[in-house]
């Protein structure tokens, strides 16, 4: 299961190596705050070549790779501070870390505790019973990887799966049969509109995104004339009121304020699937909902009970996700099919579980 006795905070704790931070931005941000947490600091940051325009980012001038490659001749630490699944930037990742020191640090997205190996040791019991809940050794190997990663930053844990997110949908889940599906974290409608076209007797598509902007984008989706859309402005949660959203615009809209470098605060709706549903049948329930992936299995408690739909849910906005949505999810269904997979990303984010009849 785990091969990593140790961990990258660990590791850079005590390391006396320069830290060039691989990008700007939310992701640097939350990078030197864990950073600061451990005593440490970047001592410079660097960006892709075509983006280096002499810009400069807390202070100092944001370098090309050469000029990091320049200024450190007797070695250096890179630390990748960014998302992506672009196939040229996970190249060019690649091709440094082949030389050089690189690590792709994990970073949760809602404040939480970092990933060390004291909080693996604390909850191994747990993750040892999530992953014996998991119904097929593919699931149990991503499951291993992934935990090896999130200790570790190496990128050898994460480099072997080449399919997109909607491709490792559209493998584990019974999209034929659905009739009527709920989206918890729609953001513009790319999910929605991907599942209306992989899903041929979709007919109503319940779609819950809180940021104005990307929920105006959702309900311009372009849907087939037999779907129809009920897009909610609302967070997706455990209980019907309002909630303070820290609004970004993109796929990070939160609920969380470690979340909110740049963003805007306000208030909105929050609402469960069981009110919205109000007692009809929903044949699969997607939950993305930026940490609050428990409390919205608890507001479709009544939906699961009686219809047991099947769920696509993230497992990695929490370091707790792997061990508390896995036991959550199969107490609610009687023996169900649970899988863990994961597209090819750096970091290890959209892992998640499908979970079926």
């Amino acid at each position: 299961m785990i091969e990593e006795k140790n961990d990258l905070w660990h590791y850079l704790s005590y390391s006396d190596k320069p830290i060039a931070v691989y990008g700007m931005g939310d992701g640097a941000d939350k990078l030197l705050l864990a950073l600061e947490r451990i005593g440490r600091h970047a001592d410079d940051f660097f960006a892709s070549d075509g983006f280096v325009r002499g810009q400069s980012f807390h202070g100092k001038t944001v370098l090309s790779f050469s000029d990091v490659r320049e200024k450190y001749k007797d070695g250096f630490i890179v630390l990748v501070s960014f998302g992506t699944q672009l196939p040229d930037v996970i190249r060019n990742i690649r091709n440094i870390d082949r030389e050089y020191e690189l690590y792709a640090p994990d970073l949760p997205v809602c404040p939480d505790e970092l990933f060390t190996y004291g909080y693996y040791v604390e909850h191994k019991d747990e993750f040892d019973y999530a992953r014996s809940l998991l119904c097929d050794e593919e699931s149990k190997n991503v499951f291993d990887e992934v935990l090896n990663f999130k200790l570790s930053g190496k990128l050898k844990y994460i480099d072997f799966s080449q399919n997109s997110q909607f491709d490792v949908a559209k493998q584990e889940l019974k999209c034929y049969n659905y009739i009527s599906y709920v989206d918890g974290g729609a953001y513009n409608g790319d999910s929605v509109r991907f599942m209306a076209s992989v899903c041929p007797n979709l007919r109503k598509i319940y779609a819950f995104e809180p940021d104005s902007r990307s929920f105006r984008k959702l309900t311009q989706s372009a849907l087939p004339p037999n779907t129809e859309l009920i897009a909610v402005n609302a967070a997706l949660g455990g209980f019907d009121g309002t909630v303070d959203v820290f609004e970004k615009g993109n796929r990070n809209t939160s609920l969380f304020a470690e979340n909110a470098t740049g963003a805007k605060t306000k208030q909105v709706r929050m609402a469960t699937v069981d009110k919205i549903l109000n007692g009809e049948k929903t044949d699969m329930i997607k939950l993305d909902v930026e940490g609050s992936e428990l409390s919205a299995l608890d507001g479709a408690e009544k939906t699961i009970s009686r219809y047991a739909p099947d769920l696509s849910v993230s497992l990695y906005h929490r370091p707790s996700d792997m061990f508390t949505l896995i036991p959550k999810a199969y107490s609610m269904y009687d023996h169900p099919h649970i899988r863990v997979r994961r597209p090819l990303y750096i970091p290890a984010w959209d892992v998640c579980m499908y979970l079926t009849k």
